[in-house]
């Protein structure tokens, strides 16, 4: 190096360990809040809960299992099970939304599953709900239809999102 260089380097030496520390640390804050408002916001950790549990403000019943085989629709494929899942729940305080994200085969090849929504025809008297609305308070009830292949065989757990606990999602027992 020449001394007019080091004169120089010695000269700037407070900018240059400022710049050698801010331009990584840049980069990284950046990262991170990128990473965080795409991801951040996705339920990542399970809570079971059982019968009773009051977590995420409500009151949750049993989930409780219906074979829906004689509603399927023709574009279910032969050999599927259809299941038709229902999960109770009141609100501690204040109504509370929530929706069913997946059915989870917790044992065996551990496949995820979503609602099925539109692949039974259900009697009026049915209604597929696969979440509950913050608007409506008061006691609610889930139905939601899954197809499942046959050699499905479980044990199963049924997850559900609320938004006001998230990253946090609810895990119940499902299986049947």
């Amino acid at each position: 190096m020449t001394p007019r260089t080091k004169n120089w380097i010695r000269s700037n030496r407070t900018a240059l360990i400022a710049l050698a520390v801010l331009f990584p640390l840049t980069f990284g804050v950046m990262g991170y809040r990128e990473w965080h408002d795409s991801y951040g916001e996705w339920p990542t950790s399970p809570v079971k809960v059982q019968a009773g549990d009051n977590e995420g403000g409500v009151f949750w019943g049993e989930v409780q299992y219906g074979p829906a085989g004689q509603y399927a629709r023709a574009t279910v494929p032969s050999g599927a099970q259809t299941v038709l899942l229902h999960l109770s729940g009141r609100p501690v305080d204040e109504p509370v939304a929530c929706e069913v994200l997946v059915l989870r085969e917790t044992g065996g090849q551990r496949r995820s599953w979503e609602p099925a929504m539109f692949a039974l025809d259900l009697p009026e008297q049915i209604e597929e709900r696969t979440g509950c609305d913050a608007e409506s308070g008061g006691e609610f009830q889930l139905v939601v239809p899954f197809v499942l292949p046959a050699d499905a065989t479980g044990p199963f757990a049924l997850d559900v999102e609320v938004p006001s606990i998230t990253p946090k999602f609810l895990r119940f027992d499902a299986s049947f």
